[in-house]
């Protein structure tokens, strides 16, 4: 498990967070963990002041995604699972789009947090985040959204 930023609760371990200059694990995602991030994805949690953009894309690649007809901006906040002994585990919102177009293999752990534990439209997924005193709100779309910070790595 990657312990990139500072986790915001005891007990939190970070995910996600990739640079080129760092190797991580691979594998081509299947469409349920895609799903389910992608679920996640759907509930901001933490919302940054800015966006993150991916630093393996061309600059011109929009921070809007979209999947099954929906629009999300991500990289302008995190996400949290639920893991089954307590674990809460933090990621970008760029996670969704590290699997899916970058095939990064999250931790083990974390996929059976998304598997297992309660995700966004369950209640007790918000119910969780309340109890955990963190702030969320509905992603935004992202709609005519353009990356606009520059990245440190190539492209």
């Amino acid at each position: 498990v990657y312990s990139g930023p500072v986790a915001s609760r005891p007990g939190t371990n970070n995910i996600g967070w990739l640079e080129p200059e760092h190797e991580f694990e691979m594998a081509t995602p299947s469409e349920d963990l895609l799903d389910r991030l992608w679920s996640l994805c759907s509930v901001s949690v933490d919302l940054s002041r800015g966006v993150h953009i991916c630093p393996f894309c061309p600059k011109d690649v929009t921070c809007s995604f979209e999947r099954n007809g929906r629009r999300l901006l991500l990289g302008a906040a995190e996400v949290r699972a639920f893991g089954a002994d307590g674990t809460i585990y933090a990621a970008p919102t760029l996670v969704y789009h590290y699997v899916q177009v970058h095939h990064y293999r999250p931790p083990t752990e974390f996929v059976e947090a998304t598997r297992n534990g309660p995700i966004p439209p369950n209640p007790e997924y918000f119910k969780r985040l309340e109890n955990l005193g963190l702030a969320w709100s509905p992603t935004a779309s992202g709609e005519g959204r353009r990356r606009v910070f520059p990245t440190s790595g190539p492209g």
